[in-house]
């Protein structure tokens, strides 16, 4: 149960970062055949035309690199500690196997034609029935327990890896995070 709890105190380093890459792949693959690339920090959008399973790929490398090369920069200034790169690449990228997660209910037929469908029909005015609603709820309510477990591994990774505790650990993430976010939203495809 402890290894469910937190698996980074038990894989760390270059296996860590060896099954990272694999679910990296994974995802980079799955994306790939639904039609779809990660354009910013856990955001999902249509890949353009001609995207390869190669330009997908280096997306979702580059959300994961840039994310831990910073959280890394932030280790070694905060932590007193004697910091391993390897440590903090291998733990971030175990840590993004809850985007596998964020993917299944894209993956779903049915449940991707709703989300289109009523995604058109709000931008033509109509509401949603209530069975539409329930759907989509229940895809949110999946999604955003999938995205609190992609923060909360990432954290977790950050936090052992870097061997930091308390406010430090939890103010340079969030920083690290939200910049993420907000600078990734600006890069172009």
């Amino acid at each position: 149960m402890n290894r469910l709890v937190n698996p980074f105190r038990y894989v760390a380093g270059v296996r860590a970062l060896a099954v990272g890459l694999a679910l990296i792949a994974a995802a980079s693959c799955w994306l790939h055949a639904l039609g779809l690339c990660q354009d910013s920090y856990l955001h999902f959008s249509p890949a353009p035309d001609g995207f390869t399973v190669w330009h997908v790929a280096a997306l979702q490398i580059g959300m994961w690199l840039a994310p831990a090369l910073a959280l890394y920069g932030c280790g070694r200034a905060l932590s007193p500690s004697r910091i391993r790169l390897v440590d903090v690449l291998g733990t971030t990228a175990l840590a993004q196997a809850p985007i596998l997660l964020l993917l299944v209910p894209l993956s779903i037929g049915p449940l991707r034609a709703l989300v289109d469908r009523t995604a058109a029909e709000l931008l033509a005015g109509t509401l949603p029935t209530p069975g539409q609603t329930a759907a989509l709820a229940a895809m949110g309510i999946w999604s955003l327990a999938a995205l609190a477990l992609f923060y909360a591994r990432n954290y977790q990774a950050y936090a052992l890896s870097c061997n930091l505790k308390g406010w430090r650990a939890a103010l340079s993430y969030a920083t690290v995070a939200a910049l993420m976010t907000v600078i990734t939203q600006y890069l172009p495809l």
